[in-house]
């Protein structure tokens, strides 16, 4: 939500999740589609994503798709282009957004803490020391 993200980014220019330098530039805006009743869903498939769906964006165009649907109308059928707009797309610009078989630890909580101790030194560094008064 670009309303978040933008502020927060001109406080901590970096990534959240790795710490590395970050500009709004970098983000990839997200185009979601929804069922009728307001719920996010696939729009090839029409499935509704849940805490358990395997979510995934293509890089190019920010269209969002079960993974299902890129798997099978994509990666299967030697077809990369964007189900939506035909654009082309590389493996690479597949981007996972949720994949609940990864129980692999996020380094978010790691990466923000580091991100708020390099702050606090830095703001340290910048302050003159005690009995400098003048």
């Amino acid at each position: 939500d670009a309303l978040n993200i933008v502020p927060y980014l001109k406080k901590h220019p970096h990534n959240p999740t790795s710490g590395a330098p970050l500009a709004t530039a970098d983000l990839i805006p997200l185009r979601f589609d929804r069922d009728d009743a307001g719920h996010l869903q696939c729009p090839i498939l029409r499935k509704r994503f849940t805490e358990n769906s395997h979510v995934v964006c293509i890089k190019p165009t920010g269209n969002v798709f079960s993974h299902d649907a890129v798997k099978e109308l994509n990666f299967k059928a030697r077809n990369l282009t964007d189900l939506l707009t035909a654009e082309p797309f590389t493996k690479s610009d597949v981007l996972t957004l949720q994949n609940p078989a990864d129980r692999a630890p996020k380094p978010v909580a790691d990466a923000v803490r580091k991100a708020a101790l390099a702050a606090r030194d830095a703001a340290r560094k910048a302050e003159p020391p005690e009995g400098d008064a003048g």
